[in-house]
């Protein structure tokens, strides 16, 4: 409190080389369309259960601008031109939440998937930056998470995010914008279940 007190008095103390300025409140904290750190990642949804659940964290980097990023991964869960998942039974995406620099939002097994009908809550953080030549290029962190009790997955989480951000280099189907290149993809632990390493991009087309 005292230092708290110093300082404020301090700052009211006339200049006469600088206009006086009245204190200002520090700017909110950037919103993260409340995602959370839990043991999954850093930025996770959470689940409806306090079972052991499965779930996966991951890290993507495009060369592109987030904003252009963030655009296209809203028009593929929106379903816009027509966009589904390269599934035998596409999912349904449904937004939740969205700002400029995060989303947040669910998908439900397809009609015909087995086992199901499951619902699986996730979100994404975009943060821009430059590569060591200068290109524009958009990390995603995302997370995923199942909101049933339940251990092995099939790869489902981490299909639920990457079905979202991958390219037509990877094969996949874009809505009304072109992704790429896309340049990594890191997997938290929380993408292996039981010791086995679920985050299989052949699993996001079966």
């Amino acid at each position: 409190m005292t230092a708290l007190v110093l300082q404020l008095t301090a700052s009211r103390r006339p200049n006469k080389d600088l206009p006086y300025q009245p204190h200002q409140p520090p700017p909110p904290p950037p919103s993260t369309c409340g995602l959370h750190p839990n043991s999954v990642g850093p930025y996770c949804p959470g689940s409806t259960t306090h079972a052991p659940h499965a779930g996966c964290s991951i890290t993507v980097v495009i060369a592109q601008r987030c904003v252009e990023v963030r655009k296209e991964v809203e028009n593929r869960i929106r379903g816009r031109a027509g966009w589904t998942e390269p599934k035998s039974h596409p999912g349904t995406f449904r937004m939740i939440e969205a700002e400029d620099k995060c989303l947040r939002a669910d998908r439900t097994t397809g009609l015909g998937a087995s086992p199901g009908p499951y619902t699986d809550k996730f979100g994404m953080l975009f943060t821009e930056g430059r590569t060591s030549k200068g290109i524009y290029a958009c990390q995603i962190t995302g997370c995923s998470e199942s909101q049933v009790p339940s251990v092995m997955d099939f790869s489902t989480n981490f299909c639920n995010m990457y079905n979202l951000v991958c390219t037509e280099k990877e094969g996949c189907k874009s809505s009304l914008q072109q992704l790429g290149p896309l340049m990594e993809i890191k997997y938290a632990a929380s993408c292996t279940h039981k010791g086995t390493p679920e985050h299989d991009a052949a699993q996001c087309r079966r």
